[in-house]
């Protein structure tokens, strides 16, 4: 729309980072499905989801309610251990 080159942004070293270790976990996150089942990569890259979500916003936004969040993970995790 505004005719720029999304590609010119790479030159500035944060975007750079941000889409190379995007691009990185990509690559990672599809070989571990070689060396276990679905279920359990599924549920470990939405506990991350969760994790980063929650460091993220508690650094960035100033969230409560931390006590809460981090029982929910840990829920997440146990959930992902039960599964292995």
């Amino acid at each position: 729309m505004h005719k720029e080159n999304p590609l010119a942004s790479l030159k500035n070293p944060l975007f750079f980072v941000q889409a190379s270790t995007s691009g990185a976990g990509g690559v990672l996150g599809s070989f571990a499905y070689a060396f276990a089942s679905a279920s359990v990569i599924t549920a470990a890259q939405r506990s991350f989801a969760v994790l980063w979500s929650m460091l993220s916003g508690n650094f960035y936004f100033n969230e409560r309610q931390m006590k809460q969040k981090i029982f929910s993970l840990a829920l997440i995790v146990l959930g992902l251990i039960l599964l292995i």
